[in-house]
């Protein structure tokens, strides 16, 4: 289904999906002279035991997917190599997820506790590094391990507000959280002099939360969406509105325009006053 957009009393709200979401979200805002601004917010997280064993549980079940569908490839290409047609030669993604994923929840049943987007997620990433491998951008794609960074992580993405930063109570205190799915309410470290209520900015959106464990520390990465002014650069600027400063060792400055330049000398106090200074 292809992208849509909607507006209602001055907001924007968009429906559908793509291969190139920001691209066509950007299109489709042209005429309101408005554009997709994307941009993250790290948080530490402060979980329990227990929750930081329900999020290792899905950390390692996305590792666990991420590596069989990796494996699966690399035989499916083995085995059909030869085809002459080369989209016969990959196992896709929607392929594996329709006849391969749900024979491996099966099998393994620790998988029918995840969440289901991080395990796409898990599929996709290969998809990706697979992508930048044709593309030679990368390496060819390699399996992970809890000891690797990229097996240490998991994605999961935004349906019906399953993620949100909010407040709970522990004990007697109220101290902020942020709702994951499976997992729970977890408590977070808010940045200084930021709340519940404004550590997101008004009229954006999550879209994305990626779990990330360092050691024994456990962060979330927030992938957030707002919807801006188009920016309109200028295509030309003349020499004579451009005004540059230049700080330097000999001179204390050199600032200025093409036409006049003023030249600011290096008073050198330190220098000048140094055996005042050790006197004193």
């Amino acid at each position: 289904m292809p992208i849509t957009l909607d507006v209602k009393n001055g907001g924007f709200s968009f429906h559908g999906t793509s291969f190139t979401k920001t691209k066509d979200k950007n299109k489709l805002l042209e005429p309101y002279d408005k554009q997709v601004s994307n941009y993250g917010l790290v948080l530490e997280m402060l979980p329990t035991e227990e929750e930081a064993a329900a999020l290792n549980q899905q950390i390692g079940n996305a590792r666990f997917v991420r590596n069989a569908y990796l494996k699966a490839r690399n035989e499916f290409y083995q085995e059909h190599k030869m085809e002459a047609d080369p989209k016969k030669k990959t196992l896709t993604v929607s392929t594996y997820k329709k006849d391969y994923l749900p024979k491996l929840k099966e099998e393994n049943s620790f998988l029918k506790i995840s969440d289901k987007f991080a395990l796409e997620n898990a599929i996709s990433h290969v998809d990706d590094a697979f992508n930048r491998f044709f593309k030679h951008e990368s390496g060819f794609p390699k399996f992970t391990n809890r000891w690797k960074p990229n097996g240490n992580k998991y994605t999961t993405n935004m349906t019906n507000n399953n993620i949100a930063i909010e407040s709970m109570c522990r004990g007697k205190a109220i101290i902020p959280c942020i709702k994951l799915p499976k997992v729970g309410r977890i408590a977070i470290a808010l940045p200084y002099h930021t709340t519940v209520d404004n550590v997101i900015p008004p009229f954006c959106e999550i879209k994305t939360a990626t779990i990330t464990r360092e050691g024994s520390r456990y962060y979330v990465s927030l992938g957030l969406e707002k919807i801006v002014a188009l920016y309109h650069p200028k295509k030309e600027v003349t020499m004579d509105r451009v005004f540059g400063l230049d700080l330097g060792l000999k001179s204390y400055c050199v600032y200025g325009t093409n036409e006049k330049k003023i030249k600011v000398d290096n008073p050198r106090w330190i220098k000048k006053h140094e055996k005042r200074l050790r006197r004193f």
